[in-house]
């Protein structure tokens, strides 16, 4: 009902009969009648509805009864129909097209309203377990039950709510045509759960539609009679990476027996571009874990304390076992996670600075020289016996795991020269054999090369060979050494100017594998001798000098080397 502009108040009631009736209508008034009416679910078409007026009492006119004409085209002789007898006030025509025949249509006023129903429409689908998290249906990918779904109408108002059933299905039916939006509550997914891509793929029914961050769909227009089931909800379970950080006491990259776990270790989780995404630190037991990932590539970066350095990487046969940081930079290989999958074998073996330095640091220490040695060009030799000077062992750890039933590889070493002068060539040359009566696995050789020398080239009949300058290290990763079988390793390298005559350069190599101890070989050395012979003002002004030259001499005879002694001096052979 609404009020005109003059205030006056108009009553309205209705009856049963869906009449209504208006008490008083004043001149200008107006009055607007609201009538609500409940479509049943099995009508369509075009429904019309009309407004009449039946009756009406002119209250202008007290003495006019019936009243003269109370419609809104006033007629002279208040008749619908001309020369009826029978005055008819209220026509009940509801058109133009005179239906009950009395010769003419509808005079007065009214509207008709006419609503075209179509059928209702459904809105559905499901919710899905995306076992490898790629947002797409998948065969074998089942529902998940008991998830409760709400219905939103444009404005975001609720409209309806159900729940999954143990398909993981849910349906909305008998729903007018209009703007929707369909609402996953994410809470009641499984424990540990992530949503899926949206809309991956592109089947619209077979991706997921719901915003991650919200579980709400985009609005969408149903249409009449439209059976819209297209709108889902993937969700998966997370993995985790981690696992443990230690204290490699032997420094073989192994998990041993008694070898403890380092707490407090920071420990970086990057995506496969190398940036980072979270951060952490071990616990007590040495241990570490990132949860709740989602699948894709990752990699795990260590941070060694001060003091500490990691280990060799992927030795033995046990990846569970063994340490995966890079030596340099602390970083493990790239790895896929897949949905809900767990990664807990990216471990870092960490050790002391002595333990790294016997097995990778520079050259071992130089003995001082028993005598002064006279000028003699360089020539080839046989290796020093191993009865003279020692060189710095590399140490064995106490404590160290090892299996006392099987013997130590063998190893030894030969240089190709033994006396030589700066900018001169020495080739050395190591054997490793197997005499045990079973294969040895994880064979590896390690040689320190003296800063003394420039490293030029190295190979190995077996296995792959690397050199690390900054450590001045060649490795040979041998792998498996059958019963009774030889590697080779040779090893090229140039005396650099850093060497000073009359020192000499020492080198022995090491060898390990897995279940047997670490090895040395024997000692090698190469005497330094000067390119030139000391002027003979040198020799006046000290003696001492005259008598380290004429020890030289001594020394290149005992030595086998009269031929290169007498070029040397006499510039040809005798």
């Amino acid at each position: 009902v609404t009020e005109t502009d003059n205030g006056n108040a108009v009553a309205v009631s209705a009856t049963d009969a869906g009449v209504v009736t208006i008490d008083t209508l004043a001149v200008e008034d107006s009055v607007t009648v609201t009538v609500t009416f409940d479509i049943s679910t099995d009508t369509t078409g075009d429904v019309t509805n009309y407004a009449e007026i039946s009756s009406a009492d002119d209250d202008t006119d007290p003495d006019n009864v019936p009243p003269t004409d109370f419609d809104s085209t006033p007629d002279s002789d208040n008749q619908n129909t001309p020369g009826e007898e029978n005055l008819d006030y209220v026509d009940d025509d509801l058109d133009s097209t005179d239906p009950d025949g009395n010769g003419t249509g509808d005079e007065d006023d009214h509207d008709g309203a006419v609503a075209s129903i179509g059928a209702l429409g459904s809105i559905g689908d499901r919710v899905w377990d995306d076992a490898n998290g790629d947002g797409v249906q998948d065969d074998g990918e089942t529902g998940i039950a008991d998830v409760t779904v709400t219905l939103y109408d444009a404005d975001g108002a609720e409209v309806a709510t159900t729940t999954t059933d143990e398909n993981g299905e849910y349906l909305f039916a008998d729903v007018l045509p209009g703007v929707y939006s369909v609402g996953f509550d994410l809470t009641d997914l499984p424990n540990g759960y992530l949503i899926s891509p949206q809309n991956a793929g592109s089947d619209d029914e077979a991706d997921s539609d719901a915003d991650p961050s919200t579980g709400e769909t985009t609005r969408f227009t149903l249409d009449v009679g439209e059976n819209d089931l297209s709108w889902d909800l993937g969700a998966f379970p997370t993995g985790e990476i981690g696992d443990f950080v230690w204290f490699d006491l032997n420094a073989n990259g192994i998990q041993d027996a008694g070898e403890t776990p380092l707490g407090d270790v920071t420990v970086e989780l990057l995506d496969g571009n190398g940036r980072v995404l979270a951060e952490t630190v071990t616990n007590a037991e040495g241990g570490y874990e990132f949860v709740g990932l989602a699948p894709g590539q990752y990699q795990v970066r260590f941070v060694a304390p001060d003091g500490f350095g990691f280990t060799m990487t992927d030795k033995g046969n046990d990846d569970t076992r063994d340490s995966d940081a890079d030596r340099a930079t602390g970083l493990t290989q790239i790895v896929t996670l897949a949905a809900g999958e767990i990664i807990d074998t990216l471990d870092a073996g960490l050790g002391s600075g002595s333990v790294l330095a016997a097995i990778e640091a520079a050259a071992a220490a130089q003995p001082a020289p028993t005598a002064t040695p006279m000028p003699v060009q360089a020539q080839a030799a046989t290796a020093v016996p191993t009865a003279t000077p020692t060189a710095t062992p590399v140490p064995q750890v106490e404590g160290a795991q090892q299996t006392p039933s099987l013997f130590p590889l063998q190893i030894s070493k030969q240089v190709s020269v033994a006396i030589a002068a700066v900018g001169d060539t020495l080739v050395y040359t190591v054997n490793v054999t197997n005499p045990n009566s079973t294969p040895i696995d994880n064979v590896m050789i390690l040689d320190v090369l003296s800063p003394k020398l420039d490293y030029v080239t190295a190979s190995s009949t077996k296995g792959n060979t690397s050199y690390d300058g900054s450590t001045r290290t060649v490795r040979v990763d041998v792998g498996q050494m059958s019963v009774g079988e030889t590697v080779v390793l040779t090893i090229t390298a140039k005396i650099n100017n850093g060497a000073v005559a009359p020192d000499r350069i020492d080198n022995t190599a090491q060898t390990m594998g897995d279940n047997v101890p670490s090895v040395n070989s024997n000692l090698v050395s190469t005497q330094l001798i000067p390119d030139q012979i000391p002027t003979t003002g040198e020799l006046r002004a000290d003696p001492s000098v005259l008598g380290q030259w004429i020890a030289l001499g001594m020394l290149v005879v005992m030595l086998g080397a009269g031929v290169a002694f007498r070029k040397f001096f006499f510039g040809a052979e005798a």
